[in-house]
């Protein structure tokens, strides 16, 4: 395919139109020619008819108030009767015409113009046209356009040559389409076109992505080798596409030496010119698409350059989900290769499509992704799915990797919101999952019952302890390197919008428990600073545990005592629903003893290679446990003072201490990553990456002064939380908001961003809801499930009311949407050396900041709100009636 210079001015000509009365469905057919077309309805252009003011409806003849009329350059001519009739218009086409309408002067440039007016703009359109050449050899060359994008037809075979365009809309009703010689020694002609029109979708779109180093000459997305593409364009007329990214992956890319220039067996409207390059050898090449609305179908089109000197080509698969085509010729061919899967869904906007060898190795040259409109039983392709059974049909039987007690049955009626479902084992190799009619396969008897059946996924949660906001590359750290973690990132979702606790226990309690850690206070133990947990809290580990989870816990638990010597092993992690415990009961405050399980292994641990040895642990714990689904906590000792590291990374950062720890955390991250990878469970395991709180602040501490030599020293022991207002033990969001990153290929969009407000407490309801595992219901839970955040799901929001600030068993503040208010109280000296000058203070009356415009919490508002202040006011009296404030203990605490 090549795109003719001088193509520009053929486009699309802006005529207000007359009346629009066709409606989506009507199919205008238009013969041209001398011979009257034998299929009855066919609209008749000949040269002594070049203008029909009022075109009839294929399906019943009936007029539409649609016009059009034809003009030529060059010779008019009709050409009756040179070829046999041949077929190309689908469904409408019960005979196509040999005779045609031509325009030709043999030395110039030849041009046919055909205009419909009167048509409706609200309306998509598709358009098919072109010449039948059955039978005739000789020369033709010529090029279609209509809405920017051309097809070019050059050859001598009698093959007919016609070209189809999807989702073009008109303007003014006008619609514009134009045939021209490609030389000036050919001839400008058309046999048959039809228009359909279509109701419109509301983002209508064609992605079309070109693989190689060679540009593509028109509005393809060029991808080079391993790229992700953040930003891509329609290939109607290069417009953005919102919030769509693609990632592709595979082992290497060719350029310019196999495929030949013409890929003119598409079936759909996009035109590829020089497409000389491909994508090839290894094993399987990904392409994946992100923030897709599931709402939609897709049609998927993948494209072989035609050539046939490598035999490694024979036998490509397209894949998406569990959907596989084959290209097709499946041998090498000089003709280009097409395989297509048609009415796909994506699921929570990520759609995975893969090409795959058959025999040696898959290539691909060019792939479309197509929106077309939806309906309630269609096969959604979720990535990394086995199978999926859809609707309200017969019992369906599917075929498992593993044992059934590895698996998730998920069941919904709105594509976004699945539910676990029970479902039994059947076979006698228990690998056989049977979904049986009636309330499983159509609860509300609707018929639009989808399921998706998965292994379920593994967790793994990394918890550093008092890294600040700003303590990441990612976040904007000026001198600390994180280049594991920010890759996390790139092919993950960040949140900026993420809470923890002030403090270390508190924090470890809501993440386990889901709950605020007051609410979970027994009315014994009413202090939640270094809380013991509750032997009656059900925590995320035991929910896991119950649909077959292995769990371990690696590192600082704190929820049993914060002592490091008078430890009860009955508080330790092994009463809390985890399989295994290496680590430490406590901070790090001046001396590290490891327990492992209940038995205090060692004292006095060398703190510097505690992050490497907590990493060894969990990374053996994967390796062991790969064949069944596991949940590794690994909350690191570091950076809480004191700060350690190994000698590998001493001196290393720029950040001094401090940022050689941070980037000791982000090696040992990788570690984490390579090894899921290596052992295949990449696709199947979310990695989270959070703090425990804020960064200590010990610039007024006179005992870590005194310690460290200068206040200088003290403060570079701690991190940063910019742009935040204040530190760990605060309640500005410096102590509460963390740095976070969730990481799950395949299911969390890559390189995406969540502001919406989130906490550590909504890890528990969700990991739950993807295990398909159940929360407990005899008690309130704060967390709320993220699901749909994590996964990119469009139009998403966070589900979550309010969130609230308690510092120790105080209630500080609460914040609601991008409001935050502090409630009026007194200075609270207990943790006063741990503030920053400025940050501690008496709160005479309450404050206001919208940490929207304000993230710093500079600038108090609340006397050109009151009303606001008086509706978060509510919000702080109905926490302290449910949950409690001080001494007062609320009516649904524990």
């Amino acid at each position: 395919m090549k795109k003719t210079a001088g193509m520009a001015g053929m486009f699309l000509a802006l005529v207000v139109g007359a009346r629009a009365a066709i409606v989506g469905g009507d199919v205008i057919a238009i013969d041209f020619g001398a011979t009257a077309p034998a299929v009855a309805n066919w609209n008749q252009i000949s040269t002594s008819t070049l203008s029909i003011g009022d075109l009839p409806r294929l399906s019943d003849g009936a007029f539409t108030g649609v016009g059009v009329s034809v003009t030529l350059t060059g010779t008019n001519g009709d050409y009756v009767n040179n070829a046999a009739p041949g077929t190309g218009l689908g469904s409408t086409d019960e005979s196509i015409y040999a005779d045609h309408l031509a325009a030709n002067n043999l030395s110039g440039s030849d041009l046919i113009t055909v205009v419909y007016t009167g048509l409706d703009d609200s309306l998509s359109y598709t358009l098919t046209g072109g010449m039948a050449r059955s039978g005739n050899t000789a020369p033709f060359e010529q090029t279609y356009t209509v809405g920017g994008i051309d097809y070019d037809y050059t050859g001598d075979s009698g093959v007919d040559a016609y070209a189809e365009y999807t989702g073009l809309s008109s303007s003014g009703g006008v619609l514009t389409f134009t045939v021209s010689d490609y030389t000036d020694t050919d001839l400008a002609s058309i046999s048959q076109m039809t228009l359909t029109a279509v109701e419109k979708l509301t983002d209508f779109w064609t992605i079309a992505l070109d693989f190689g180093d060679t540009p593509p000459a028109n509005h393809f997305n060029d991808i080079s080798a391993n790229g992700t593409y953040s930003s891509l364009v329609r290939l109607s007329d290069g417009s953005s596409v919102t919030g769509i990214s693609v990632k592709v992956t595979g082992p290497s890319f060719y350029k310019s030496d196999g495929p030949n220039d013409s890929l003119s067996g598409l079936s759909t409207d996009y035109d590829v010119s020089n497409v000389t390059d491909w994508a090839g050898d290894g094993d399987t090449w990904t392409v994946m698409f992100y923030g897709l609305d599931d709402s939609l179908l897709y049609d998927i089109e993948g494209v072989i350059g035609g050539f046939t000197n490598n035999a490694n080509t024979d036998y490509t698969f397209l894949q998406a989900g569990t959907l596989t085509n084959l290209f097709n010729p499946a041998t090498a061919s000089a003709d280009p290769r097409i395989a297509r899967i048609e009415g796909v869904r994506s699921f929570g906007g990520v759609l995975e499509i893969a090409a795959k060898p058959g025999t040696v190795y898959p290539f691909l040259s060019a792939l479309t992704l197509t929106t077309v409109e939806g309906s309630t039983n269609d096969v959604i392709v979720v990535p990394n799915i086995v199978d999926i059974t859809v609707g309200s049909a017969s019992n369906v039987a599917l075929n498992l990797e593993h044992a059934g007690t590895n698996y998730v049955v998920q069941r919904s009626d709105d594509l976004q919101r699945f539910s676990a479902i029970d479902f039994d084992v059947h076979g006698t190799s228990g690998d056989t999952v049977r979904i049986e009619g009636g309330e499983n396969v159509d609860a509300d008897g609707d018929g639009s019952g989808f399921f998706r059946l998965s292994r379920r996924p593994n967790f793994v949660i990394i918890l550093a302890d008092d890294q600040g906001y700003q303590d990441l590359g990612c976040f904007g750290s000026p001198d600390i390197l994180t280049p594991r973690i920010d890759t996390m990132a790139s092919e993950g979702m960040r949140f900026t919008g993420f809470y923890a606790q002030t403090v270390c226990g508190p924090s470890r309690d809501a993440l386990m428990t889901g709950c605020y850690p007051l609410r979970t206070a027994t009315p014994d133990a009413r202090s939640v600073v270094h809380c013991r947990l509750a032997h009656t809290e059900v925590t995320l580990a035991e929910i896991l545990k119950e649909v077959g989870y292995t769990t371990a816990a690696f590192g600082k638990w704190d929820l049993g005592g914060h002592s490091q010597t008078a430890y009860d092993p009955d508080y330790l992690p092994l009463a809390q629903g985890f399989d295994y415990f290496l680590g430490t009961s406590g901070s790090n405050d001046s001396t590290v003893n490891i327990i492992e399980n209940t038995t205090r292994i060692e004292t006095g641990a060398d703190m510097g290679g505690l992050t490497e040895r907590y990493t060894d642990a969990a990374i053996s714990f994967i390796q062991k446990n790969k064949e069944r689904p596991f949940f590794v906590y690994l909350a690191h000792t570091m950076p809480h003072v004191d700060l350690a590291v190994s000698d590998d990374f001493a001196g290393t950062s720029a950040g001094g201490l401090y940022g050689d720890v941070i980037e000791e955390l982000d090696y040992n991250v990788g570690r984490i990553h390579d090894a899921v990878e290596e052992l295949g469970l990449d696709d199947n395991t979310y990695v989270i990456y959070t703090s425990d709180n804020g960064p200590w602040y010990l610039g007024n501490s006179s005992s870590h002064v005194g310690e460290y030599g200068s206040v200088a020293e003290a403060e570079a022991m701690g991190g940063s939380a910019l742009p935040l207002r204040g530190d760990k033990v605060t309640s500005w969001e410096g102590g509460f908001r963390v740095p976070c990153i969730m990481r799950a290929p395949g299911r969390i969009p890559a390189g995406t961003v969540c502001d919406e407000i989130a906490s550590t407490q909504d890890l528990m309801p969700s990991l739950a809801k993807l295990a398909g595992a159940t929360v407990p219901s005899d008690r309130v839970i704060d967390g709320v499930d993220i699901t749909s955040l994590m996964h990119g799901v469009s139009g998403a929001t966070g589900s979550r009311e309010a969130f609230y600030y308690y510092v120790r068993n105080d209630l500080h503040a609460v914040r609601v949407g991008k409001w935050k208010l502090h409630v009026a109280r007194d200075a609270d000296s207990t943790w006063a050396r741990y503030y920053r000058d400025g940050d501690w203070f008496d709160i005479p009356s309450p404050m206001l900041f919208d940490l929207e415009a304000d993230i710093g919490e500079t600038n108090d508002v609340s006397t050109l709100y009151p009303d606001v202040v008086s509706n978060l006011l509510e919000y702080i009296e109905f926490a302290r009636t449910d949950i409690g404030d001080g001494d007062l203990v609320g009516e649904n605490a524990r």
